[in-house]
C-alpha cells in the first residue's frame, strides 16, 4: 500500500500559470495527469536512474512549464551545484514558459549551510543569467518539500508579519516525541524572535524559499512593408 499524497507538496499550482506540457522534479511521489514526472524519493534510491531520466526528459523538452519541488534534495541527489541544476532546468522551458524551484534557505538558522541550500538572491541570479525575469519570490513555510503556505516576499513585508502572528505553527515532522517538542520550541522561540526584527531581517532567515521565473517570449517576425505597386508607363 502507497503512502497518501500530501496535496500541500502540489501546491505550487496556485502561484505557476496553468501548462499542459509540464516537467515535474517532485519533492516527494506527487505528480498531475500529462506531467512527465520524476520522485525524488526514486532518485534517492537510484541517482544514476535519475540522472539519466533527467537528461533524456530535458532532451525531449523545451516545456510550457518546468517544476523542482525541492532543488535542494534534487541537486544533493545528482551531485550538482544548485545554481547548477537550476540553470540546467532552466533550459528546458519553452519561450514565454515557467519556471518553479523552491529550496532550502542557506542562512537558516536551524541548519545553515545544508547541502543544496541556496539564497534567494543567488537563486534569483541564477534565473536572471539564464535569460528568465524573476517575477515572484516567496518564502515556504514549514519547508521546501511541504509549502503548506507560501508568502510573498515584499517591501513592506506585511503578509508575512499577518502569518507570523496569526497562523504559523511550529510544525515538526519528528517521528521522535522528545526531539519533536524540543524543535517545536527552537521554532517557537525563533517565530517570536522574528516578530521583533525588520521585514527584510524576516525573509533573511526563513525556513526555505520559493521563485517563478518566465522566460521572454520569442520576438515577432519583422514582416517588410509592402512595395508600392509602381505606375504602369505611359502609352
Amino acid at each position: 500500500m502507497t503512502d497518501p499524497l500530501d496535496a500541500r507538496a502540489l501546491n505550487w499550482r496556485f502561484v505557476l500559470p496553468e501548462a499542459a506540457g509540464q516537467l515535474i522534479l517532485a519533492s516527494h511521489r506527487e505528480t498531475l495527469p500529462g506531467a512527465v514526472t520524476a520522485s525524488l524519493a526514486d532518485a534517492r534510491t537510484d541517482p544514476r536512474s535519475a540522472a539519466a531520466f533527467l537528461k533524456s526528459a530535458i532532451a525531449e523538452g523545451p516545456y510550457e512549464s518546468v517544476v523542482v519541488a525541492d532543488l535542494s534534495g534534487w541537486s544533493t541527489v545528482l551531485r550538482t551545484r544548485p545554481e547548477q541544476l537550476l540553470k540546467r532546468l532552466a533550459g528546458a522551458v519553452q519561450p514565454a514558459g515557467a519556471l518553479f524551484a523552491a529550496f532550502g534557505n542557506r542562512h537558516y538558522p536551524a541548519s545553515p549551510f545544508a547541502a543544496g541550500t541556496l539564497s534567494l538572491k543567488a537563486a534569483s541570479a541564477a534565473l536572471s543569467s539564464a535569460g528568465f525575469t524573476v517575477t515572484n519570490q516567496y518564502i515556504a513555510i514549514p519547508d521546501q518539500r511541504c509549502p503548506a503556505l507560501l508568502i510573498p516576499v515584499s517591501a513592506s513585508g506585511a503578509e508575512l508579519a499577518y502569518v507570523l502572528q496569526n497562523i504559523l505553527f511550529p510544525y515538526t515532522d519528528s517521528t521522535s516525541k522528545l526531539k519533536g517538542r524540543l524543535k517545536q520550541i527552537l521554532l517557537s522561540t525563533m517565530q517570536h524572535g522574528a516578530q521583533a526584527v525588520p521585514p527584510m531581517l524576516r525573509f533573511r532567515l526563513a525556513p526555505a524559499y520559493a521563485v517563478v521565473g518566465v522566460r521572454p517570449a520569442l520576438p515577432r517576425a519583422v514582416i517588410p512593408p509592402a512595395r508600392r505597386a509602381e505606375p504602369p508607363d505611359s502609352p
